[in-house]
């Protein structure tokens, strides 16, 4: 049996007729080469600088993504780690620290550390600190 998937894409227009030709012809496209489009995932919204809005949000790839403005009141876009994906971590992190404590403290601390590092590579990026630290806070309490 052999499985595919192409999933976890953005595609952006800068026009939404462009945007509406697309999405007519990306099940057509994808069937090419028997792949077919989730419905309850896929949709089209606007979301632009030009009409920035904290409302307009979009989870992708643990991430939530909106609009806003910088300090200087020019259109940004903010990234921040999905609170879905945070609580998922969190736990995860929790059960591993539950299963490996019986570590000598040397290698706990080790391993502890890496697994922290991949966090900290993946979701560490600008705007995002107060996330990353509550992550780290919440892995200190289960240590502790």
């Amino acid at each position: 049996m052999l499985v595919r998937y192409a999933d976890d894409f953005v595609c952006t227009f800068r026009y939404r007729e462009d945007a509406e030709r697309f999405y007519r012809t990306l099940p057509k496209r994808l069937g090419k080469f028997g792949l077919e489009l989730s419905s309850e995932k896929t949709r089209l919204m606007r979301f632009s600088r030009f009409h920035p809005s904290g409302k307009r949000r979009i989870s992708f790839l643990g991430f939530e993504l909106n609009w806003g403005r910088d300090r200087h009141r020019r259109p940004r876009l903010h990234r921040r780690t999905a609170k879905k994906k945070l609580r998922q971590a969190v736990k995860e992190m929790g059960e591993w620290i539950k299963q490996f404590r019986h570590l000598p403290h040397k290698d706990f601390c080790t391993a502890l550390n890496r697994r922290l590092r991949g966090h900290y590579q993946y979701f560490g990026l600008i705007g995002n600190s107060r996330l990353v630290w509550l992550f780290y806070k919440e892995v200190i309490e289960c240590v502790y």
